[in-house]
């Protein structure tokens, strides 16, 4: 039986039916193989295996509890998938589908982002598809997942139903219908702004209401804790501490965040707005969603006023009005003072998102703008930590 190695995960390709008469001996190969390659993690390729028993699921129960690294099984046919599922392996450990082909030629793209662009396949379905071949796999079914969880949580998104293969890509189908992108409807006719903010201040709170499940989802300001691990050696030692103090007394709360939530991410069908790119889905405060959006609409077209045209194609006075006309909406219940405390921390956490994206995303990315947006960003970070006492909202 074949095998390889991707990085420290042994791949074994088992072949034919892994049944009665030939479960055992299969077994007993991939054992062996095992043992060739110790502190290995076990991948089984299944894009060979034909059938499987209950004498071959007991093979893989037997591995799954012997591998301390983990079994996970990929390029399972409908018919084993199905035999998985049927038997709640699919419960027990990963098991990916076989990505069934798909072309994508002549299709209309509706959104094209910074891991994947989104196309019409016919009036009801739409694809996304991701640029990281074989690697973009894992985050393809952590997507799957949440987008599931978050359908059953109430929220409003369309729940990905294939997972296929494009050319050497990697993506995802579900069904969008009439869907129609934010984004491109701004693009082509701002005025729709005055229907769209409204509605999109909605769904954030619709969104904000919504109690995450216990250890499905992970909480965000850890995630900002380590960012600002990173990002602390480019800023003023009292900044930073200042900065991780206001974190870690941010009281923790289990309501739901999208984590990237610009209008790219939104789509209109039937009259409702839809979430979609729900890989960033997490808990914690609403502030971090708006210090998602605060990066795209403000931060980039500070010190390159033409980022946003090049990113949303939209200009830098329309990504202003979206940002302060939902923050406006999503805020109108409190009184004045409220109000401007909530958008001196919206600010102080988009900066530092801000720095997020320029230190860790961009890390190996090296320009006299980027220096220069870092230190621009470090100084309002500075101007803000010490004017607010919490980072609430």
């Amino acid at each position: 039986m074949d095998h390889y190695t991707e990085g420290n995960t042994l791949v074994i390709v088992p072949e034919g039916r892994m049944d009665s008469t030939r479960s055992a001996d299969m077994g007993e190969e991939i054992r062996e193989c095992v043992r060739q390659y110790p502190g290995y993690s076990l991948c089984l390729d299944l894009d060979r295996l034909e059938y499987i028993s209950s004498s071959g699921i007991r093979v893989l129960l037997g591995l799954r509890k012997e591998l301390p690294g983990g079994l996970t099984l990929r390029n399972a046919s409908a018919e084993v998938y199905d035999v998985l599922d049927m038997t709640g392996m699919t419960h027990l450990m990963t098991v990916r589908r076989k990505p069934r082909p798909l072309s994508v030629d002549g299709c209309e793209i509706i959104g094209n982002g910074a891991f994947g662009t989104v196309y019409r396949l016919n009036g009801d379905t739409v694809v996304k598809v991701f640029r990281d071949g074989r690697n973009s796999l894992p985050g393809i079914e952590k997507e799957l997942g949440n987008a599931k969880q978050a359908f059953m949580n109430g929220i409003p998104t369309a729940i990905p139903f294939d997972v296929v293969q494009v050319g050497d890509q990697y993506g995802m189908v579900f069904e969008l219908i009439d869907a129609q992108n934010c984004n491109s409807l701004v693009k082509n006719d701002p005025s729709v702004l005055d229907e769209l903010l409204p509605k999109y201040a909605a769904l954030l709170k619709q969104l904000h209401s919504l109690e995450a499940p216990d250890g499905r989802l992970k909480n965000v300001k850890d995630s900002y804790l380590g960012y600002l691990e990173q990002i602390a050696p480019r800023l003023d030692p009292p900044v930073a501490e200042r900065m991780r103090e206001l974190l870690e007394k941010l009281p923790d709360t289990k309501h739901m965040i999208h984590g990237d939530m610009h209008l790219k991410n939104v789509m209109v069908s039937q009259g409702e707005m839809i979430l979609i790119d729900m890989d960033h889905l997490s808990f914690g405060n609403a502030v971090f969603d708006f210090a998602g959006m605060f990066a795209p609409y403000i931060a980039f077209n500070e010190d390159d006023p033409e980022d946003s045209l090049r990113f949303l194609g939209i200009d830098d006075q329309t990504c202003r009005r979206i940002f302060w006309g939902t923050l406006e909406y999503y805020l109108q219940d409190m009184d004045e003072e409220a109000r401007n405390a909530a958008m001196l921390k919206i600010q102080a956490a988009g900066w530092l998102r801000f720095l997020k994206i320029l230190v860790i995303e961009q890390a190996d990315i090296r320009t006299e703008l980027k220096e220069l947006q870092i230190r621009h960003a470090a100084e309002h970070l500075a101007d803000l930590v010490f004017l607010i006492d919490s980072l609430a909202i």
